[in-house]
């Protein structure tokens, strides 16, 4: 992960770069409608792309303050990279999950909403059933990718745990 730094460096190039898109928008118009925001591991994100994802993620009628937006689009942004780079992990790894794990995982999701609101609340984000179950086939990759890559290395003790309580 030596290219975090470089990531990092690379999402505040991007963010300055969104900053004035608007101004270079006012003075010229030769640029794609939809034009490219980032691209990691050859999965491209376009403006449009991040700005609707970025909007779906906020909650409803929550006020924020320029600052406070800019804030939580920097860390969105951030989020996009980390998560396109564990996939790419997972994709140099071979780590694939099965349709019935996600199945399964769907399922155990929907058991945390009374009858039909989960489809209520896909609405309300402004998602649909396949995306949300491609975000959560996603994340349980990026599980696996944590479990190899970090959790499976790691080891502490009882003893180690017991001490750190104690101090």
């Amino acid at each position: 992960m030596e290219d975090y730094g470089n990531v990092r460096n690379l999402s505040l190039l991007i963010l300055f770069s969104l900053s004035l898109l608007p101004l270079s928008a006012c003075t010229q118009n030769t640029q794609s409608p939809d034009p490219e925001l980032l691209k990691i591991n050859g999965h491209a994100i376009s403006i449009r792309e991040f700005r609707e994802d970025f909007a779906n993620m906020l909650p409803p009628n929550q006020p924020l303050s320029a600052e406070e937006r800019k804030d939580l689009e920097r860390s969105y942004l951030v989020q996009i990279i980390d998560r396109r780079l564990a996939l790419g992990e997972a994709e140099r790894l071979g780590i694939v999950v099965s349709s019935e794990e996600v199945d399964a995982a769907l399922a155990e999701h929907r058991r945390d909403y009374p009858e039909g609101s989960f489809d209520e609340m896909l609405k309300e984000r402004g998602t649909t059933l396949a995306k949300w179950r491609q975000s959560l086939a996603e994340g349980l990759l990026i599980e696996r990718v944590a479990g190899l890559q970090v959790y499976d290395k790691v080891s502490v003790s009882d003893e180690e745990v017991a001490a750190y309580y104690r101090e």
